[in-house]
């Protein structure tokens, strides 16, 4: 993050999570409860950083499942991979366009010192673009639109307009996307995107190396999923492509017809050329956590 974001740094007083108890179970993540103060984020206009709030833990039923009811950041591990994943597939409710309101909700530093994370510059989220989908992490709170399409019966996410619309609200006017080629029939573990007008970005390559999703047949209403990236981002000011490894877990709650809760929690990993590679492994260096509320937006009239 550097000297110059650290100096714009504000720290909070450490505060403990408060188990908050819902009609419907729903997982979220236990972040920065122990931290003895918050770590300097990315952006000077962050006026506080709120915890995430720790619901009641799901009863342990299948593999993503189980792993997320734990809250346990040192356990979102990078996976092994082998065989290239499907494009992931959605509930049939996540289908249409939606109002999304993205909150910063916290971050946690689960297998090493706040200042040892801090000195590297190669930690995903650290830069900007350096997490396409979120951009400018620490920026809060933002509104984009989403939209999740059926295609030959399978719902999926319309990716290149969910990427144009988040980037676009996180950079806010420094910066845009002008292209994003993606052909999930051919390939759906390869997008190329290209931007304008950004200092560390013109050009990003994103591998997905690995998915996993699940669906409780007892609370049809909660869909799981993680999505293990591998982000190759190229600019004029440097030779060479700067390579970002991280995972996203997202967990879907429909509360409504026309209203859910997304969770996300962001687990960055150490390059294996960071020279704090091998006191990590495959464990994530930093936890980021993001919540926003989906409002289904108005069908416009043909």
């Amino acid at each position: 993050m550097g000297r110059i974001m650290a100096r714009k740094m504000r720290w909070l007083r450490p505060k403990f999570l408060q188990l908050l108890l819902l009609s419907v179970t729903f997982w979220s993540a236990q972040i920065a409860s122990r931290c003895m103060a918050p770590a300097p984020l990315p952006r000077s206009s962050i006026l506080r950083v709120a915890p995430v709030a720790a619901l009641a833990p799901l009863p342990a039923e299948a593999a993503l499942r189980e792993l997320l009811a734990k809250r346990n950041a040192r356990e979102l591990t990078s996976p092994i991979f082998n065989i290239p994943p499907k494009q992931q597939v959605y509930p049939s409710w996540l289908e249409g366009s939606w109002h999304a309101t993205s909150s910063f909700a916290g971050f946690e530093f689960p297998t090493l010192p706040r200042a040892q994370v801090m000195r590297q510059d190669d930690v995903p989220g650290f830069k900007k673009c350096s997490i396409i989908d979120f951009a400018d992490v620490g920026k809060s709170p933002l509104e984009y639109n989403m939209s999740f399409v059926n295609q030959q019966g399978a719902v999926v996410e319309d990716l290149p307009y969910n990427l144009r619309s988040s980037v676009a609200a996180h950079l806010g006017g420094k910066g845009r996307i002008t292209s994003v080629d993606y052909n999930p029939q051919n390939d759906p573990n390869r997008i190329t995107i290209r931007l304008s007008a950004t200092k560390n970005a013109e050009r990003v390559e994103l591998f997905v190396n690995a998915r996993d999703s699940e669906q409780p047949s007892e609370e049809p209403d909660l869909f799981l999923s993680s999505e293990y990236r591998r982000q190759v981002t190229f600019s004029s000011r440097v030779e060479q492509g700067y390579n970002c490894n991280y995972q996203h877990f997202r967990t879907f709650q429909r509360l409504g017809p026309d209203k859910l809760r997304l969770n996300i929690l962001t687990a960055s990993y150490l390059d294996p050329l960071s020279p704090l590679y091998f006191d990590t492994f495959d464990k994530p260096a930093i936890v980021y956590a993001h919540e926003l509320e989906l409002t289904r937006a108005p069908t416009t009239p043909a």
